[in-house]
């Protein structure tokens, strides 16, 4: 954040003295907050300086982090305006650190998921195209047009979508991430290869790319690859994604993870600690990988707290669920925990509703009826953002997707 406010002030001081210099002697020009996100050259910015003297700089009228925090507070109807003043603001309000702050002060405003398996949509009308949420990051989701059978990613605040090229067949799903390091977005998608058998990996960096770029999988032991796999499940979490493999050998069952560091794009391979568990849930857990499961009114958590150096929590983490008690419900044939995020537990409650849980005061929000949801469609909380990829068009296609609770949004 101090660089990026640094870059701020340095790019402000320039544009007034340029406005400056090119004001119209009748003309009154009243200075306004700019910024780019071009790195300028010191030397540069120097000589501008020099050019100048400070009598005759123009006072702001407001500093940098004024503005920044005046537009964060905005909702996304009006900065799409402010993004057409110039090439500056357009940069600056698509930068992602000014995407996590404006997030930040929103709270979620609809769940993004499918109240049916993906393949059971409409077969009435075909000429009218069916999509199924897959994953969301930042306001950003990524759908797929189940009569088409193509992909996209949607951004439903600006109304652009972005049509992806299409994945290798038999994938086993995908994940969608931001990576700091290179401050773009990945899409990894995880498939089953028909030549080996096992895993295969491919990444797209969506606006810069438009083919699927294939990962070399790591050399796990081929007693794992060739083993019967009873279930395979995908897990993003941080700066990583992780691949759970529960496989089956004779009448053993173990649980592998994969994990992809998508910054330097480096596998890793983990085993789930021996737990006697016969039923959990793998989940997202505030960042890391977490597998939980409901026993009487408690939930157990197993955390893998750093993936590369295969360290695990040193004991299992217990949750009280005093809503269980309080509702007569049957945790451990009833309740699914989907993920942990922001001092929150999103659960499911089969055959009745989704909500989130604040494990520190007790309470339930967002309670939300959905008799046909099932925790492998996913769900994400959606926050609007002003993320635009290069090559988005409008969304003419799935703009009847909208939820009606994003509407005020528009």
């Amino acid at each position: 954040m101090t660089s990026f406010m640094a870059q701020a002030s340095r790019n402000w001081r320039v544009w007034t003295m340029n406005s400056q210099n090119k004001k119209n002697d009748n003309e009154s020009t009243q200075p306004i907050f700019l910024l780019s996100q071009e790195k300028k050259n010191d030397e540069e910015t120097t000589t501008l300086a020099q050019n100048r003297t400070n009598d005759n700089v123009p006072t702001p009228i407001f500093p940098p982090e004024v503005v920044i925090e005046i537009l964060t507070w905005l909702p996304p109807k009006c900065l799409i305006q402010l993004q057409l003043v110039c090439k500056e603001w357009r940069a600056f309000i698509q930068d992602h650190y000014f995407t996590e702050k404006h997030m930040g002060r929103h709270d979620f405003v609809h769940h993004w998921h499918n109240v049916a398996r993906l393949g059971n949509y409409p077969q009435n009308n075909r000429d009218e195209d069916s999509f199924a949420f897959i994953q969301g990051c930042d306001g950003l989701v990524i759908l797929r047009n189940n009569t088409k059978r193509k992909f996209c990613v949607w951004n439903p605040a600006t109304h652009r979508v972005l049509e992806l090229p299409n994945p290798n067949d038999g994938y086993y799903g995908f994940a969608f991430s931001f990576v700091p390091s290179t401050k773009s977005y990945r899409i990894v998608c995880i498939f089953k290869d028909k030549e080996s058998g096992g895993l295969g990996w491919e990444v797209l960096t969506p606006g810069q790319s438009m083919a699927w770029r294939r990962l070399t999988f790591p050399d796990i032991a081929n007693s794992i690859q060739n083993r019967e796999k009873e279930r395979v499940s995908i897990v993003s979490s941080g700066g990583a994604v992780h691949c759970v493999l529960v496989t089956k050998f004779s009448e053993e069952i173990e649980t592998e993870i994969v994990s992809l560091d998508l910054e330097t794009e480096n596998f890793s391979v983990n085993h789930l600690p021996k737990l006697g568990w016969s039923k959990y849930c793998d989940l997202d857990w505030d960042g890391k990988l977490g597998f939980a499961r409901i026993v009487g009114q408690n939930m157990e958590l197993m955390e893998l707290e750093d993936y590369k150096n295969q360290k695990w929590c040193e004991k299992k983490k217990i949750i009280h669920l005093p809503f269980l008690k309080k509702g007569n419900i049957d945790g451990e044939a009833n309740l699914t925990p989907l993920f942990a995020r922001e001092g929150y537990i999103w659960f499911w409650l089969k055959d009745t509703k989704v909500f989130r849980y604040e494990n520190k005061s007790g309470d339930m929000f967002d309670v939300k009826q959905s008799q046909d949801f099932v925790p492998s469609s996913k769900i994400y909380p959606y926050k609007p953002s002003m993320i635009t990829f290069k090559g988005m068009v409008p969304d003419t296609e799935v703009e009847k997707l909208r939820p009606v609770s994003l509407d005020r949004w528009r």
